[in-house]
């Protein structure tokens, strides 16, 4: 049998090349094959096609470990909080809303006038403007409760030390009198009320006042949720305060007065006092009640007569209040 592969045609040869001798094959020499020449196989993994699901997936790259004893950048920046406006060098704040206490007391200064000006409506809006431009929806009935109670504690101090004073001249002159001045002037220099007295009924008073407001304002609230209205605690505590803040620049200024020494002057500001409170009180109960027919504008009947009922249950709430309040604060302080 022969050697030779018959599927591989003999190659025919070269002129001026010696051929193999007869019956040896040649080695080392390509067979030629018809067609097209045949695709290189790979022959590292590397140069292997990748079919398209078979795609691999990109490896991220890993950051450099730091070295010991220094942070990396990422951790650095996750360390440091976030620059601020004002940490920025040539960086300007915005402008600061006004302050709503100021804004309280110019409030408290033009109530009066805005009254007396005819124009309730326009008083009843000024604790709503406090609120607008500052934000602030407790500064205007907490000033004018606590303003109200320290003023009424300074005077009630005030006149009882005067009153001391007063009735230890009284009874210094009975008794100068009757010992033909051995004893004059002896009980008035020994006469005095302690300091931990008059400290006592400023705070008790000033807190009663403004438990006093807080009562006023819940009463007010009861009688329009007799009626079927509800608003919330700082609405009525606004009107309360509204209706106190009429009387409160004329309170302050007596109490300004009530410094001056002189028992017969004392008696005169208390005698103008006791004139101006009649005509205040009744511009306050009417501020109070325009405002809650404000407040109930579609209320099927009327408030009058709630707001007298519960007005008559506030009173008696608060002399109940300023007793307490008077028995437990004067007694651990004095």
């Amino acid at each position: 049998m022969s050697s030779e592969n018959p599927s591989v045609p003999p190659v025919p040869p070269t002129p001026g090349v010696p051929g193999p001798p007869d019956g040896v094959a040649p080695a080392n020499v390509p067979a030629a094959v018809s067609g097209p020449p045949a695709a290189l196989v790979p022959t590292t993994p590397q140069d292997a096609p990748v079919a398209a699901h078979e795609q691999p997936t990109a490896v991220p790259p890993v950051a450099a470990a730091p070295a010991p004893g220094y942070a990396s950048d990422q951790q650095q920046s996750a360390q440091q909080p976030p620059a601020t406006q004002a940490d920025v060098p040539g960086a300007t704040l915005p402008p600061a809303g006004p302050s709503a206490f100021r804004e309280t007391l110019l409030t408290l200064r033009d109530l009066p006038l805005t009254v007396w000006r005819g124009d309730s409506v326009g008083a009843l809006a000024l604790p709503g403007t406090i609120r607008t431009r500052t934000g602030n929806g407790w500064m205007w009935w907490v000033t004018v409760f606590a303003g109200a109670g320290l003023l009424l504690g300074i005077i009630a101090a005030t006149s009882l030390a005067k009153a001391v004073k007063t009735t230890a001249g009284i009874f210094d002159n009975a008794f100068g009198s009757l010992t033909g001045g051995l004893s004059s002037g002896y009980i008035s220099a020994s006469a005095s009320v302690p300091f931990g007295t008059l400290l006592g009924m400023v705070v008790s008073v000033t807190v009663a006042v403004f438990v006093v407001g807080v009562i006023r304002a819940l009463a007010l609230g009861w009688t329009l949720r007799m009626r079927g209205v509800v608003v919330p605690f700082s609405t009525t505590a606004d009107l309360a305060a509204t209706g106190w803040g009429v009387g409160l620049l004329p309170v302050a200024i007596f109490t300004v007065l009530n410094f001056l020494p002189g028992a017969g002057l004392a008696a005169v500001l208390t005698f103008v006092a006791m004139l101006f409170y009649v005509p205040f009180t009744i511009v306050s109960e009417g501020l109070l009640y325009i405002g809650l027919n404000r407040l109930a504008p579609h209320a099927s009947k009327s408030l009058l007569v709630p707001h007298a009922m519960l007005t008559l249950a506030a009173v008696a709430l608060m002399l109940l209040a300023v007793f307490l309040i008077n028995v437990v604060i004067v007694g651990s302080i004095a």
